[in-house]
């Protein structure tokens, strides 16, 4: 079997079009990559954050001190003991709880001191539930 000219060109062709898309691949996938550092700096310097890793244990979560009762929202079961959630303060006030989801698939967020799933609140200050 020989191959002529035409179609040796025609394989040359096809290699150079797959060697030129995996270059512009890598290009786009740095680019993001450095946009997104580019935004994490950003975000950083502005809002001085810091990471705090907080346990919840029988129910109950301590942060800066301050005890707080925690509950799930279905069927009142409570947040599993042990369950480690990170949360961000932002200027020295805890805002949210970042990227916690618990074993329900339920995904819990930390406002004002409080947190929330979706829109019912699961952790108050010590004593009352919402």
């Amino acid at each position: 079997m020989t191959i002529n000219l035409w179609q040796l060109w025609c394989i040359i062709g096809i290699m150079l079009v797959i060697f030129m898309a995996s270059i512009i691949t890598l290009a786009l996938i740095k680019r993001k990559k450095a946009k997104e550092e580019e935004l994490k700096a950003k975000y950083t310097n502005q809002e001085a954050t810091a990471l705090t890793r907080v346990t919840l244990t029988e129910g109950r979560v301590s942060v800066s001190g301050k005890e707080w009762e925690a509950r799930a929202c279905y069927a009142d079961e409570d947040i599993p003991e042990g369950r480690v959630v990170q949360i961000k303060r932002i200027e020295g006030k805890i805002m949210y709880v970042d990227n916690f989801i618990d074993d329900t698939g339920l995904e819990y967020t930390l406002h004002d001191g409080d947190l929330y799933s979706g829109a019912e609140n699961l952790i108050t200050p010590k004593g009352d539930f919402k």
